[in-house]
């Protein structure tokens, strides 16, 4: 029962009331009483109003005094096709609770509230509607609102405890709750402990640090950038340049190599091209090394964080998607699935690199002073 993609199946009956559907609001909740999981998503309907009166997105506005109208259905040649409003949701959930809100209008609309409907999930691997809960209800008053709380499967209630993505008590993700969040994702049961011996959990757990690697190595996230003052080596470069230095043994990705020249040019005009005013750093990369002929080097890195309670809460939900991407076609044996999966990890990988970009603080620029430095440091450009 975990899907992006839900809505309000609503069939009609040959009767004067049932002409038209016709309330002013839909909330779908994870947890009871929660925050409506329908913000920011994406509705459409069978048909809606016109004119911008009446649309399908009123019903997920939060205002009473807008509703969504279906237009009349057509008896005269004997259709009765139901009548449908679906919410396409930012992230996929669990909906345990929803709450419909009755038009506020006392006369005859609000007798267009829906009476009997079924509540329905998108199920991306059979790539079919399946219900998750249906009601007949009678009686509205305007402008009320009914809440509806339902059962769910014990894999969605599991993961609905864990809370999702945590599972400690400050809040913070865990491995296991990452894997049982790339698990649901599949609609796969989620892993007792890192232990179980489930094939679906042993299946994730073997390709978890492949893919936390695979993750950290796409982007420069601040909480695993690192600085080091390598430490060059006693043996010399066969022949080119003229030091060697190892890599750290954590270092998954080389953000910067620099020098104290460098630097010592950035410390004062940081918004300069330092290789401009002074010879460019050269170095390579070499079994694990870097050669170079700088008798100092500075290395910024993306570091090999296996700390997961240091993990920004998007990157956490891009290295879920791409566990589950990886998991995909093994657990549910269907192309489409995968394909869901890549989609889904590209969307959250993209969120979490643009948030994470953001935070850089921009450099303050300084280039009135860059030939003045250069006169200073003696450096000649040509």
């Amino acid at each position: 029962m975990y899907s992006t993609r839900w809505r309000l199946l609503i069939p009609r009956a040959v009767s004067d009331a049932d002409q038209q559907v016709q309330f002013s609001g839909l909330v779908l909740r994870s947890v009871s009483g929660g925050a409506d999981l329908c913000t920011g998503g994406t509705a459409s309907a069978s048909s809606q109003g016109t004119g911008g009166s009446f649309l399908a997105s009123f019903a997920f506005d939060g205002l009473a005094a807008t509703d969504w109208r279906s237009q009349a259905q057509d008896t005269v040649h004997g259709t009765i096709n139901p009548f449908w409003l679906e919410m396409l949701l930012t992230v996929g959930a669990v909906v345990v609770e929803y709450a419909i809100t009755a038009t506020l209008d006392s006369g005859v609309l609000v007798n267009y509230t829906p009476r009997t409907w079924n509540l329905q999930y998108y199920d991306a691997v059979a790539g079919a509607w399946k219900s998750a809960d249906s009601r007949t209800v009678t009686g509205w008053l305007a402008g009320e609102t009914k809440t509806f709380a339902f059962a769910v499967p014990a894999i969605a209630t599991t993961i609905v405890t864990m809370g999702g993505t945590t599972a400690t008590s400050d809040g913070s993700a865990t491995e296991l709750s990452i894997i049982n969040q790339a698990l649901l994702m599949l609609q796969v049961s989620p892993a007792l402990s890192l232990g179980d011996d489930s094939p679906q959990a042993q299946a994730a757990v073997s390709l978890y640090a492949g893919c936390r690697d695979e993750v950290l190595r796409s982007h420069p996230w601040n909480f695993a950038l690192t600085r080091s003052n390598l430490t060059r080596l006693s043996t010399t470069s066969v022949y080119g340049l003229s030091y060697s230095y190892q890599l750290p043994t954590d270092c998954l990705k080389i953000d910067e190599v620099s020098s104290p020249r460098l630097e010592n040019l950035r410390l004062y005009a940081p918004d300069c091209n330092a290789e401009e005013l002074t010879p460019p750093l050269r170095y390579y990369v070499e079994s694990n090394r870097i050669v170079s002929n700088e008798d100092i080097i500075y290395l910024r890195y993306v570091a090999r964080i296996t700390e997961v309670s240091l993990y920004d809460s998007l990157f956490v939900s891009a290295l879920a998607a791409n566990l589950a991407m990886k998991l995909a076609y093994a657990l549910a044996g269907t192309s489409s699935q995968q394909e869901l999966m890549t989609r889904t990890y590209g969307e959250y990988l993209r969120q979490a690199r643009s948030v994470d970009g953001s935070e850089q603080q921009a450099l303050t620029s300084w280039t009135g002073e860059i030939e003045l430095l250069a006169a200073r440091y003696n450096y000649n450009r040509g």
